[in-house]
């Protein structure tokens, strides 16, 4: 239908990775619905390594309509439900030290608080609800998960633990963020705080994005993906429309 000379497969957290110029490195991969950790080796995703955390941006705007109501706000519709989103992309951060954050805003909330003007022109406050909402990422508790499920830095510890000793160390030094949650300001210097507590000693910790810009990160896999479409030693991997002719699905 597309008449597509040529097609080629693969995972997008890995493609991401290639648009920051790296093979080898752990990309915390945050989206819409569900987290995933993914140790790249040298181009190869390593399956062994991979984890699912089910937290999403969708989690994250769920508790911040949830946490509105303590304000005395009644965020319901689908209208409402995407000005709380927007909020949460615009105001919201990750606090590097949550429990710090809270005693800071607790003792002087004014300095904490944004107001925000609704299209009908009403206006909204939020204060310590900026950083509530991003620390489900690092305390899926808070959305109602059990203890077992743990938060991203724990996560990306674990996907890296599972890796062979003798290269874990380019792991904890290469850990890219992409997708939408990781466009919260504050996620990789709290990341950063968390690995440094739960690494080996002597082990460097280096938390990087996919790009400096938003959009960018956002869009890495395909920027990754037009990169592994130029490149000739790709060229052998692909499969033709040829070979889809006569192989049909199967190949």
């Amino acid at each position: 239908t597309f008449s597509t000379p040529a097609m080629y497969v693969s995972m997008a957290p890995v493609l991401a990775l290639y648009a920051t110029g790296r093979t080898t490195g752990l990309v915390l991969d945050s989206g819409h619905s569900v987290t995933h950790t993914v140790p790249v080796y040298e181009g190869q995703a390593l399956p062994h390594g991979i984890l699912r955390l089910p937290v999403g941006g969708v989690d994250l705007t769920d508790y911040l309509m949830k946490i509105a109501g303590e304000r005395g706000y009644s965020m319901t519709t689908v209208a409402e439900r995407n000005i709380v989103r927007h909020l949460k992309e615009t105001v919201g951060y990750v606090a590097r030290d949550f429990d710090d954050e809270m005693k800071e805003a607790t003792a002087d909330p004014r300095a904490f608080e944004r107001t925000y003007e609704l299209p009908d022109g009403e206006k909204i406050t939020f204060g310590n609800e900026r950083f509530r909402c991003g620390e489900c990422l690092f305390r899926p508790r808070l959305l109602g998960h059990e203890d077992g499920v743990d938060g991203v830095h724990i996560q990306v510890y674990n996907s890296i633990m599972k890796l062979d000793p003798c290269i874990r160390k380019e792991f904890y030094f290469n850990t890219i963020l992409h997708g939408g949650n990781t466009l919260l300001p504050g996620v990789d210097t709290r990341l950063e705080r968390e690995l440094t507590m739960l690494a080996p000693s002597g082990y460097r910790i280096r938390i990087s994005y996919t790009h400096t810009t938003p959009n960018h990160r956002l869009y890495a896999a395909w920027i990754g993906g037009s990169i592994v479409a130029q490149l000739s030693t790709f060229q052998a991997q692909w499969i033709t429309k040829q070979e889809y002719d006569d192989a049909g699905p199967s190949i």
